[in-house]
């Protein structure tokens, strides 16, 4: 694909999620076009690292950032998505095994700060201000955190973030309102779905 298609920098795939026993758990599409992975990547990584091939023309160009361990793979593509054209195959080219132990509470809390500094920078490149409870309210609504937003007043304000975040960004160049309405409305509806009805 990349030999045919020069002006794409880098290529994934659909992957299917398997166990230590190689049982299928689930199948997990991602979005395939240039438009759609720019869009996607501001709500979220949409590449698995071991499904992709990239051109590496100059290989200091892009490498993993030592700042930021257990999210390296979504800077990375979030850099490099900035200035190259990148698409998924629509096929399930790629297992990726789930082992059974846990990840470790401590991981998972560096992992949580190390993704809020990366969407940070993904709002300052959108020149997008925001105050703490407003990135707290970002955050959990990429996670569709259905339990944080129970309360009323926890919806009203995701109401006005959602209203400055969509405006911003359906107002940059290069960014589609059809794919950003989708990424917003897609978690919207799992948050509603996970709290059992249409709080929102």
């Amino acid at each position: 694909y990349l030999l045919s298609h020069p002006e794409i920098h880098l290529c994934g795939s659909y992957i299917t999620v398997i166990n230590e026993t190689d049982d299928i758990l689930a199948k997990k599409r991602y979005p395939l076009s240039p438009a759609a992975v720019k869009n996607s990547m501001l709500f979220g990584n949409c590449f698995l690292h071991s499904s992709v091939l990239y051109r590496n023309q100059r290989p200091l160009e892009f490498t993993y950032d030592p700042e930021c361990p257990y999210c390296e793979d979504y800077d990375l593509f979030y850099r490099m998505n900035k200035i190259h054209e990148m698409v998924n195959q629509p096929e399930y080219y790629t297992l990726y095994r789930v082992h059974s132990q846990n990840v470790s509470t401590q991981r998972d809390d560096k992992m949580r700060f190390h993704l809020r500094n990366i969407h940070k920078g993904i709002l300052r490149d959108h020149s997008l201000s925001y105050t703490e409870e407003e990135l707290d309210l970002h955050l959990n609504f990429l996670n569709a955190n259905a339990h944080y937003f129970k309360t009323q007043q926890n919806q009203e304000r995701l109401m006005v973030w959602l209203d400055r975040l969509s405006h911003t960004l359906m107002n940059t160049k290069g960014l589609s309102e059809q794919l950003i309405k989708f990424n917003i409305l897609q978690r919207w509806m799992l948050i509603c779905v996970r709290n059992g009805d249409y709080p929102l």
